[in-house]
């Protein structure tokens, strides 16, 4: 795999890839790679292909300090792991918080601001817990129950990034593990 995805970065971008002994997470989208690599032959033939800019997006994230770092799990006051997950994990200087509901028992809120707001405030927890600010979150992942509240959750998390906001993506999904839950709010960080 090491191979292919050294090729990859060789072919795509015409430069030499990153140390992958740093690498804490790969994306690669391939458009239209049929017969990318002959498995079956040692190293693997690479089959020529025409790339342009719409054809293939690769991005990594290398964290150098992650080679000697140890996963050191977050749990956040008031919250707690189970057997399944944390509420976040760091790797030297990168953060990852799980999927925070915007739901709870003490407090409920079926508004889409409002649960939206709720999320972020777990995100919140979890990221300060971790030694950081949401100042340092670099990417979210927003998961919708419904399309139609794309424009509510887009005013409730404007409140939490008002300036420079952290790359995004946001998915429309069926359903979320509570069955009240209209947003879950995952977050990558950093530590500065």
């Amino acid at each position: 795999m090491e191979r292919q995805v050294h090729t990859v970065f060789k072919l795509a971008l015409g430069a030499e890839p990153p140390r992958l002994v740093g690498l804490v997470a790969l994306w690669l989208f391939l458009l239209h790679t049929p017969n990318f690599f002959q498995p079956n032959s040692d190293p693997p033939i690479e089959v020529p292909m025409r790339i342009i800019s719409v054809t293939l997006f690769a991005a990594a994230i290398v964290a150098p300090s992650f080679v000697a770092a140890q996963k050191q799990v977050i749990v956040p006051q008031g919250q707690q792991a189970s057997a399944t997950l944390s509420p976040g994990t760091r790797a030297g200087d990168i953060i990852y918080t799980s999927g925070q509901l915007g739901v709870s028992r003490d407090a409920p809120d079926s508004t889409i601001q409002g649960q939206t707001k709720r999320a972020l405030e777990s995100v919140q927890k979890v990221v300060e817990a971790a030694g950081s600010s949401m100042a340092n979150v670099l990417k979210c992942t927003v998961f919708l129950t419904d399309v139609k509240d794309f424009q509510g959750m887009n005013s409730a998390y404007t409140q939490a990034f008002p300036k420079e906001p952290p790359a995004r993506s946001t998915v429309v999904v069926a359903a979320l593990v509570s069955a009240a839950a209209k947003v879950e709010i995952e977050c990558i960080a950093a530590v500065r």
